[in-house]
Formats: C-alpha cells, structure tokens, sequence
C-alpha cells in the first residue's frame, strides 16, 4: 500500500526525542501516537469541519452560487431521478449534453444527495475519508496518509482550494501525542 503524507517528520521527530523509551514500549507508543493522529484527523476534518488550526474548513459554508449537474454527479440513480423528473428544472446545453441548474448550488446538491450540509466537511462518497489511513512501515516506524494518489492529490487540491492545512498534526492532535508520550515516560 502506497502511503503518503505530511505526518510521518512527525513521528519521526517523536522517535528522536524519546530516547529512553526502547524496545516494545516505544513500538506500542508510536503506534498509540499513529492511531491518535488518524483518529483526531478523521473526527476533525469529516465530523467537525476544522482544519489544523482551528478554523473551519472554506468558512464553514458550501457554495450556493447555481451550479450544473448531470445524472453522473448524484450518488445514486434514484436521487439523480427524483431530481432530473421534477418539471421545473431549468436545462442548459454544454458541448451537446443537456445538464440541469442546481438553484442553491453545492450546498443544495449535497442535500439533494442526503448529506449535511451546514459545514464543509470534505465527505460525499466517502472514498477520501476511506483512503485516510495508516500502516506499520517498518519496525519503529508507522506512516499515516492516503492509500492511493487520487486521493492524496484530491488532498492536495482541497487544501489548495481552501488555502488552508486541513489534515495534518493540530492542538488537538499535538496534546494528545504529549499525553501518550507522558504516559509512557511515566511507565519507565
């Protein structure tokens, strides 16, 4: 599984400044430390809409500026059909394929979908909540990041859209590391 991330400097970081911690102590550590940062990461970014920092992820609200749809952009073919049956849809032609005028925008196609829509929180299918993960690399090192490129560059592209460090190491994840490693400083 490829993995790549802007995590692992800090796990490494954290294996240096531990020294005295060795052995199955230090392996059972970093992967306390591992689990917490994509646990915090998860919980962060797809329930509370907050990135690294503290703010909200895009200002905490979707788009509602109209936007085009075709049936392809609905999670299900059933939700695609009760919209594109309505009678009152406005149709626009696009390079000859006809697509319908979302009133209300992003925010109102994530609803339309089933799915909240009072916060950015970066989820519709779920494939990139789902390819946030983390693995065993290597004795005494774990990685934490995607387990494939279209989601580490769909990563890559929501952060650069947002101007904002959406998954990576926060307050949140920071204490929680000095707290694992202060329980396990306090064990030697």
């Amino acid at each position: 599984m490829e993995i790549t991330s802007n995590f692992n400097e800090v796990l490494i970081d954290i294996e240096r400044m531990v020294t005295n911690i060795v052995g199955p102590e230090l392996d059972r550590m970093l992967n306390d430390i591992t689990v917490s940062i994509h646990r915090n990461n998860r919980r962060r970014i797809h329930e509370q809409g907050i990135d690294t920092h503290g703010s909200l992820i895009g200002g905490g609200n979707y788009s509602q500026k109209n936007m085009l749809v075709g049936a392809k952009s609905f999670k299900t073919t059933s939700m695609a059909n009760s919209f594109f049956n309505k009678k009152d849809n406005e149709w626009v032609t696009v390079n000859g394929k006809a697509l319908a005028v979302v009133s209300g925008g992003y925010k109102k196609f994530r609803e339309l979908n089933n799915l909240k829509s009072n916060k950015v929180n970066l989820e519709f299918t779920g494939d990139l909540k789902r390819s946030f993960t983390y693995q065993k690399s290597s004795p005494r090192r774990w990685v934490v990041g995607f387990s494939d490129n279209t989601n580490a560059d769909k990563r890559e592209h929501l952060e650069n859209k947002y101007n904002q460090t959406i998954w990576g190491v926060g307050l949140t994840e920071q204490n929680d590391i000095d707290k694992i490693i202060n329980f396990y400083l306090k064990k030697m």
